[in-house]
């Protein structure tokens, strides 16, 4: 599955007519899924909302999202390789990402207080996720953790648009983001918090997953695909397979001049709907009611103005 390289040009060419942004993954892995993962795996409804706010708030804030428009800058490129999982220039490659990845969990676990490791792990969680979206996807390469192709400073996945910022696009790739996620989350709770994770997602072993061929839906094609399912009913595997296979119905398409279906964004209501009837539904697995908070519930928490300096401070 490639992108038309008359596609990436045309992209290309919009891009750079109407400034859109190129980001990452958009709100509903940045905050939401994020927000149900950390539910899942034990963390308190304020801890994870600190996490998620903060994980979407990288994006959010226009001094640290890795493409602005302040003062006239259009890459921010410091950002982009501190905070995005952007190959410097091609200098780090996937290996020098990976062990920035690393270092960043390593720094939250290892704070002096439970909300600055927190604060931490949403910053970490924002580079970890952004390891699976920035990333050439379906160039012939596996799907790995630590072998792939990376998008580079400072164009990112400009000439891609925000195909890979969707779920559709790569569905795999998300899955297994959640996956790598969910390791990293349930270190965290033992060494960061000294708890227990919840014994639903704590023994998980990662699968990967696979594209469902032959998806008899309108919008199914080359860029709006969904993962095959897998797992007996209420599995975590289910769970996991789920909270990505689910939202991608609810995604909006739009044709490109080939006729080919290309995702737009997910509204926030609409993938909250989803995720939390998903939720409900494994309430007794979890063993926890998991409300998804509302928009402005995030905004409240003020991540939208972030800086470098103050990341820094908070990491020292």
């Amino acid at each position: 599955m490639k992108v038309h390289t008359a596609f990436r040009a045309l992209t290309l060419i919009l891009i750079g007519t109407i400034a859109t942004r190129a980001m990452a993954y958009e709100e509903d892995m940045h905050f939401q899924l994020t927000y149900v993962l950390c539910r899942a795996a034990g963390l308190t409804a304020p801890e994870a909302l600190k996490v998620a706010a903060v994980d979407q708030g990288m994006d959010d804030s226009i001094y640290v999202t890795a493409t602005s428009f302040k003062d006239g800058i259009l890459y921010n490129e410091e950002a982009e390789w501190k905070w995005h999982a952007l190959d410097l220039g091609g200098r780090m490659e996937a290996k020098g990402i990976v062990a920035r990845k690393d270092e960043l969990f390593k720094i939250a676990l290892t704070r002096g207080t439970d909300a600055d490791k927190l604060f931490c792990l949403g910053v970490f969680f924002h580079y970890q996720q952004d390891t699976w979206s920035h990333r050439h996807h379906y160039d012939g390469g596996e799907h790995s953790y630590d072998r792939y192709t990376t998008y580079n400073t400072p164009h990112g996945h400009f000439i891609d648009g925000h195909l890979p910022d969707r779920l559709p696009y790569d569905p795999v790739a998300a899955l297994m983001c959640l996956e790598d996620g969910l390791k990293y989350l349930n270190r965290f709770v033992v060494e960061g918090l000294h708890r227990q994770p919840r014994p639903f997602l704590r023994d998980y072993v990662s699968k990967g997953g696979s594209v469902l061929a032959n998806w008899q839906i309108s919008k199914a094609g080359e860029y709006f695909n969904t993962l095959t399912e897998d797992g007996g009913y209420l599995t975590p595997r289910r769970f996991l397979i789920d909270l990505v296979r689910v939202p991608v119905f609810y995604y909006p398409a739009t044709k490109d001049i080939w006729g080919n279906s290309v995702p737009d964004e997910i509204g926030y209501d609409d993938c909250r709907r989803v995720l939390q009837n998903l939720c409900n539904n494994f309430r007794p697995e979890i063993g926890e009611d998991i409300v998804i908070p509302p928009k402005q519930t995030k905004i409240n928490e003020g991540y939208f103005v972030l800086k470098t300096a103050e990341i820094e401070k908070r990491m020292k």
